[in-house]
Order: C-alpha cells, then structure tokens, then sequence
C-alpha cells in the first residue's frame, strides 16, 4: 500500500488488532465449553469479559472515530481502483457506530 494514505493504513491496523483481540477471546470461549474443569469456569468468564470490555472500549474510542473520519476524506479523495477499498471505512463506519449505543459493560457481558 502506498503512502499516500496513512489514515486508512492506521484504521487497518487497529482493525487487525481488533481482529486479534476477538480471535484470542474466541479460543478462551472454546476452552472454557470444551476443556476445562468446571472450577475454572469463574476465573474464564472473568477473563473474557474483561476482553469483551477491552475490545469494545477499543472499537468505540475516539480514536478509532479519529482514524474513520480520516479514512474516510482519504477515500474520498482516493482514485478509483486505488488501493483504498470503496467500502471499507462506510463498513467499519456502520459498525462502529452501531456498537458505540452498547455501553462497555453490557459489551462485556458473556455468555
């Protein structure tokens, strides 16, 4: 990707650290149903809700809205067929904005 767009390279990065974050919770989810002992299963739950908070906290920051607003006027100006996807910041806008009405601690909620 070039330089010519920082924002969008910044907002992919933290997309991927989300991803990370929710693919560590996932495994922590299965272990909790699959292996472990059933002394355990406070101790899990804690964890993954601490997780849950952490990933929303971080998926509805300021920042993250600083880094789509500014992807977004990098898209805008991109030129079509760049290597700015036509779609991804309005994806992640939407989304975003969806879960920013969940408050942290409903986020952290776990199953």
């Amino acid at each position: 990707m070039s330089d010519a767009h920082p924002h969008y390279r910044a907002l992919l990065q933290q997309l991927h650290t989300l991803d990370d974050l929710h693919k560590a919770a996932a495994v922590l989810y299965w272990d909790r149903e699959t292996c472990m002992p059933v002394q355990g299963n406070a101790g899990r739950t804690q964890q993954l809700t601490t997780l849950n908070q952490l990933v929303h906290e971080m998926a509805t920051s300021t920042r993250m809205a600083d880094l789509l607003a500014a992807a977004e006027l990098e898209q805008a100006s991109a030129v079509p067929d760049s290597d700015v996807p036509a779609c991804c910041a309005a994806c992640v806008g939407s989304s975003m904005r969806s879960a920013a009405f969940l408050p942290s601690s409903c986020a952290g909620a776990v199953r």
